[in-house]
């Protein structure tokens, strides 16, 4: 099967992030944002990916309420966490 990454970037536009997917090769990324993580996530594995674990940071993480502290910290600096969870 095919893997892929999430990733966070600032959007331009506005002053927010949104979440997007890669594939692991770099060949494909998502053709749309996604304000929560969960979304791209489900969106990357319609389109054939399984997605590595990664803990997300950042204000539409699904961690948020856990991890809380760390996001705040390290919001704005574009930062993916490796982690063993599973998604």
């Amino acid at each position: 099967m095919k893997s892929a990454i999430l990733f966070s970037e600032l959007m331009k536009a506005a002053p927010c992030y949104r979440w997007r997917w890669r594939s692991d090769d770099g060949e494909n990324e998502s053709t749309q944002s996604f304000g929560y993580y969960l979304d791209c996530l489900s969106n990357a594995r319609a389109n054939g990916y399984d997605v590595r674990s990664r803990l997300a940071l950042g204000p539409s993480s699904p961690h948020r309420g856990v991890f809380g502290h760390l996001a705040g910290s390290m919001q704005g600096e574009g930062h993916d966490v490796e982690s063993n969870w599973s998604t």
